[in-house]
């Protein structure tokens, strides 16, 4: 099975993410990916960054595919929740959001690091099930 089709039937049709990556824990190069997903690498450094010391995290928040998002958690140095900030009267920002994606998730495995992103129709309970239970998969294969 490709990498590909990780994203494609375990993720995104098997936890309800939208859209979805995995990335090389070592230095963020993308080993599959949803189209027109991406994490750069100014994002990945962040996001891994973040494991270690979550509290940059909570005061700057995170970056997934140009889009900021305020982290709400991280737990465990391995997984991050993030929900999407609109501009607002009181947070007049330019935070364009075409995907609508509302909430991201980021979990670390020995040698990747997998976010999907849920929107509106998406249950991020599902979704973290799913996401949890493919990253024990890929430890348990040392990946």
């Amino acid at each position: 099975m490709s990498w590909q089709s990780y994203v494609d039937d375990r993720l995104v049709k098997g936890s309800g993410f939208v859209k979805a990556t995995i990335l090389s824990l070592a230095d963020g190069g993308n080993w599959a990916s949803t189209p027109g997903f991406t994490v750069s690498a100014s994002e990945f450094a962040v996001i891994k960054e973040g494991f270690d010391n979550p509290g940059t995290l909570f005061v700057n928040g995170l970056h997934i595919n140009g889009i900021k998002f305020l982290v709400n958690k991280v737990e465990d140095g391995s997984f991050i929740l993030a929900k999407y900030k609109a501009p607002s009267e009181e947070n007049p920002i330019n935070n364009p959001n075409p995907d609508k994606l509302e909430t991201v998730m980021c979990m670390k495995s020995n040698l990747a690091i997998v976010v999907g992103a849920i929107d509106g129709t998406g249950t991020a309970g599902v979704a973290r099930n799913g996401l949890e239970t493919f990253v024990q998969q890929l430890k348990e294969s040392n990946f």
